[in-house]
């Protein structure tokens, strides 16, 4: 059975913005019931947009519970249908700046290797200067845009100290490919599925058992692989890794004892059971 896609369109604390690929079935039973959650202040369905707008209380109830809850209730109107649930990636994509970067970096490697152009030092210090010029950069427009800035600009630690031990054209296609080679590849973490079935344990009409697994249609890219190894060899974490959208609601099942409130009534539970 084809998946019910749910994706995470923007998140701020105290706010969240989910898209819908296909409506509930009943859209004021299925806000009414997201709502009911303590600490869910209002659930609106835009239908011409397939959007879901939540403002909740971040003290209270997390936003991932909450999309948990909203993939609950959207696969069991859909005849307990497996919901696929997508975190795009929001940060800031490489710039100009970048991407010169890694053009200066091909020329000096190439001229490094072939010692045909007497300004091949010049060349490959420029190409580790324009590096961390781009790592900055990138570091300083994700914060205009988010606020953030994530490990990999930290990168910038390990090119510096290489650039003055004398490695500057390794360092400086680690720290390009850690810093700006996630943008290049689809973080498989950040999609997974969730399925709820009704549970029949005794005479508990309230409970559900409700699997959450990684999406089988997303495997690892050897590239992102490639990244998080170099990642892990200088001591960085991958934004990919802080990301992971299973890790986040598996963090969450945990603070919960993997029992969450029912939708319809507090007395109900729900069982989350994570497949890693």
């Amino acid at each position: 059975m084809t998946p019910v896609d749910i994706s995470i369109v923007h998140e701020l604390p105290g706010r969240l913005r989910l898209r819908l690929f296909r409506p509930p079935t009943d859209a004021p039973a299925f806000t009414e019931a997201v709502r009911q959650h303590e600490g869910i202040e209002s659930v609106v369905f835009q239908p011409r947009t397939r959007s879901l707008l939540i403002y909740y209380q971040p003290t209270e109830v997390s936003d991932v519970e909450i999309v948990v809850r909203v993939g609950v209730r959207l696969s069991l109107d859909y005849q307990q249908s497996f919901v696929r649930i997508s975190r795009p990636d929001s940060s800031h994509p490489p710039g100009v700046m970048a991407y010169s970067a890694a053009g200066s970096i091909l020329i000096a490697t190439l001229t490094n290797a072939l010692r045909t152009n007497p300004f091949h030092k010049l060349l490959v210090q420029g190409a580790g200067g324009l590096t961390a010029l781009a790592v900055v950069d990138h570091a300083w427009q994700e914060w205009q845009e988010n606020q953030e800035y994530h490990p990999e600009v930290f990168s910038l630690v390990y090119l510096l100290g290489s650039l003055m031990s004398g490695h500057p054209i390794r360092a400086s296609i680690i720290t390009w490919l850690v810093t700006f080679g996630r943008h290049l590849v689809e973080n498989p973490g950040n999609a997974c599925l969730l399925r709820a079935d009704p549970g029949s344990q005794g005479k508990d009409k309230n409970y559900l058992d409700v699997v959450i697994r990684r999406d089988p249609t997303k495997p690892a890219n050897p590239l992102s692989v490639l990244i998080s190894a170099l990642s892990a060899s200088i001591g960085m974490q991958t934004r990919s890794q802080e990301n992971d959208l299973l890790e986040s609601i598996s963090h969450m099942a945990s603070r919960h004892h993997h029992l969450l409130e029912s939708l319809e009534s507090q007395s109900g539970r729900i069982y989350l059971r994570l497949d890693h």
